[in-house]
């Protein structure tokens, strides 16, 4: 999967997910929304491992907001040092 991640503001991004096989492009196709219920772990791992590639390795994936889900999401992130309880 190739992540596209824009940052717009203090912890705040877009992220893409683009498909590099087969098996992915089915993953961010999927129109069920119940298989996507299922999938929704894959879909944060993938969401994680975008914000920590692009953005910094210790960022943690705080929340995202649907956009054109599962494809591009509107995503919060921790940075090293903050905690939940300060957000």
């Amino acid at each position: 999967m190739i992540y596209k991640v824009k940052e717009l503001g203090q912890n705040n991004c877009h992220s893409t997910l683009i498909a590099e096989n087969d098996v992915e492009k089915r993953l961010l196709t999927i129109k069920d929304e119940r298989e996507r219920e299922d999938k929704a772990f894959t879909f944060q791992t993938h969401y994680q491992r975008a914000i920590t590639s692009k953005i910094n390795l210790k960022a943690l994936l705080r929340g995202i907001t649907e956009d054109s889900y599962p494809v591009k999401v509107f995503a919060t992130y921790i940075s090293e040092g903050e905690s939940l309880s300060n957000r």
